[in-house]
């Protein structure tokens, strides 16, 4: 009955308002449990009444809701969270993104300002979220602590969107960072001692697990995330100040899709597709993940053979580097790639998917995004780059029979527009 209710309301919105999430920066579901206390309220006012005017009520019902909702205005919100990036002098201390920026806070702040007031005023399950989660924040391995932990303020005209959009928008600055860290690497890291098993994902840099979110200091929600331990990750490489520089020439994508250019759109989506390859534990879901930000950045077009993708790819691959990154292991990897990918949509998880194939397909990954991002400046379109990629995956007599078209048909175009003239 109360789903029923509330599809009622959801139709109603959908039908008498002009409601964009996006556009507004307002949650559904606060509209929705908003008209659910409005009429309650109307209910229980018409109850004792012989001929109550229900038109009238229920009409003043809508526009006190619609002006306390849509008519809002927005409010700043503080959403806080940890971090399993350790303290690190190369890491910046401020990331700035399209949609807002968010800074480092010290532990005693997370801690005193925040945590404890949240946990304090919590009347749901957060203080049993953070015991039963496998993650203690306050853990040190020996060189810091595991967690960082950062803040950012976000405007909105409800908390719960706030909540929707933050996650988001830190998941796609931890694609960029995992993607100047790990680049051109053809294998995950493994680890110094035997202490542990191999690491079985590239990266450690995951979305946070918990996030905490406060108007000025009112602590409002909470928004768990996952379950799963964070390792500590400081982004160790070589040449790390050199890759924070990169970082932090990428250009930074909005989560609010309408913002974005077709490019940009295409770049932010691959990006979220590398994220979840990087961090996943799964050889075939890693595999996955990649794949489809090949298919997203290949430009292949509908009814185009999935052989497209890797020959696109591997164009670009050994056109952006200038030495060899194809290890001897990963050749057959790259012959074997496009049968694997249709190998584990239609036979399913015991698709043997080796490491080779699923280092192959991020190394390939790796080259499409610094495509991209070398032609970001240029205003290339997603049609300027398919054309591109399409020209380039020609063979000799095929651009040369492309040549002669395009000088037949500007041949043409020039006697027109003599005529014209």
């Amino acid at each position: 009955m109360r789903m029923k209710f509330q599809h009622v309301i959801d139709d109603f919105i959908e039908s008498e308002t002009s409601f964009n999430a996006h556009r507004q920066k307002l949650s559904k579901t606060t509209i929705i449990l908003a008209f659910q206390d409005a009429l309650i309220e109307v209910a229980e006012e018409i109850h004792s009444v012989d001929d109550p005017d229900l038109e009238n009520k229920l009409e003043e019902m809508k526009q006190e809701v619609l002006r306390n909702t849509l008519g809002r205005d927005l409010e700043t919100y503080t959403v806080v969270f940890p971090l399993n990036l350790k303290e690190n002098s190369r890491i910046p201390g401020v990331f700035s993104m399209p949609d807002a920026n968010f800074e480092r806070i010290s532990e005693r702040e997370w801690e005193q300002d925040y945590e404890q007031p949240a946990r304090e005023n919590d009347e749901t399950s957060l203080s049993a979220f953070l015991e039963e989660s496998p993650n203690d924040l306050y853990e040190s391995d020996g060189m810091g602590g595991v967690f960082t932990f950062w803040r950012m303020d976000y405007d909105a005209r409800d908390h719960r969107y706030a909540l929707s959009q933050v996650p988001e928008i830190v998941r796609l600055l931890l694609s960029e960072l995992n993607f100047v860290i790990w680049q051109w690497t053809s294998g995950i890291p493994r680890p110094a001692s035997n202490e542990r098993p191999p690491n079985a994902r590239w990266s450690e840099l995951k979305e946070p697990f918990i996030y905490l979110i406060f108007s000025q200091d009112e602590y409002l929600d909470y928004l768990p995330y996952d379950y799963e331990l964070r390792r500590g990750s400081e982004g160790n490489r070589r040449n790390m100040d050199e890759r924070i520089e990169r970082f932090e020439q990428l250009p930074g994508f909005s989560v609010r899709r309408e913002e974005l250019t077709d490019v940009e759109e295409t770049i932010a989506n691959a990006l979220v597709s590398y994220q979840d390859g990087i961090t996943e534990s799964s050889i075939h879901q890693s595999f996955f993940a990649f794949w489809r930000g090949l298919e997203i950045l290949t430009q292949v077009e509908r009814g185009q053979g999935k052989d497209v993708v890797v020959e696109r790819a591997l164009f670009t691959l050994e056109n952006v580097t200038e030495r060899e990154f194809v290890r001897r292991r990963l050749k057959r990897a790259l012959d074997e790639i496009e049968d694997k990918r249709n190998s584990l949509v239609h036979e399913g998880p015991h698709t043997g998917i080796s490491h080779s194939h699923r280092d192959t397909s991020k190394l390939l990954l790796d080259a499409m995004l610094e495509l991209y991002f070398s032609y970001y400046d240029e205003d290339f379109s997603n049609d300027d780059f398919r054309q591109l990629l399409k020209y380039g995956t020609m063979t000799s007599q095929e651009r040369e029979a492309g040549r002669d078209d395009c000088e037949r048909t500007i041949e043409i175009i020039n006697r027109v527009q003599q005529m014209i003239d």
